[in-house]
């Protein structure tokens, strides 16, 4: 079932980049949703957007259900370079404000005009390029909890600019799959 749900994820996001023509998708304002299934109390969901230019929190979504849940699989996808090299950091947080305290993929670095896609849990899924070892295979996300990116400047050896100018070219979009069972 788990092997299931993964590759069915993967399917929904190269949908959301282009390819999706079927009638279930919600479109909240930016985000889109696409509830998969609720079964027995066991609710999924994808949330899929854009991410946000110039800025160093490039997504931040609230817990789409009111009770705790599972995120098992976060995608990160550069579909343009950023000028500079940085590190990115995607988790939960109590505030879209605040950094990620437990953490999907922890400063995962990636270098200067690097475009690819970050995925969590890649020894789970064939992935283009991974974060390695500071990855994780799922987190708990409280209800009122966010799930939201950071980016930083790898550790003073790179810069934010290339992310928050406003010449930057940075570009891409992100895909959350949510599990609840309530």
């Amino acid at each position: 079932m788990k092997k299931v749900i993964k590759y069915l994820v993967i399917i929904i996001a190269a949908f959301l980049l282009g390819y999706y023509s079927g009638p279930s998708l919600v479109n909240l304002g930016a985000r889109t949703v696409i509830p998969l299934w609720n079964m027995n109390e066991l609710n999924v969901e994808v949330s899929a957007a854009d991410l946000t230019d110039a800025t160093t929190t490039p997504f931040a979504v609230q817990n789409p259900f009111e009770a705790t849940s599972t995120v098992d699989i976060l995608i990160f996808d550069i579909t343009t370079a950023a000028t500079s090299t940085i590190d990115i950091t995607c988790g939960t947080s109590t505030s879209q404000y605040l950094a990620p305290s437990d953490t999907l993929l922890d400063n995962v670095a990636v270098s200067t005009s690097t475009k690819g896609t970050l995925v969590n849990n890649c020894d789970a899924m064939s992935c283009p390029y991974s974060g390695g070892t500071n990855t994780k295979e799922r987190i708990q996300v409280g209800p009122t909890e966010w799930v939201s990116c950071l980016i930083s400047d790898n550790g003073g050896l790179g810069s934010t600019a290339g992310i928050t100018d406003g010449g930057n070219a940075f570009d891409g979009n992100y895909v959350i799959n949510w599990i609840t069972n309530n």
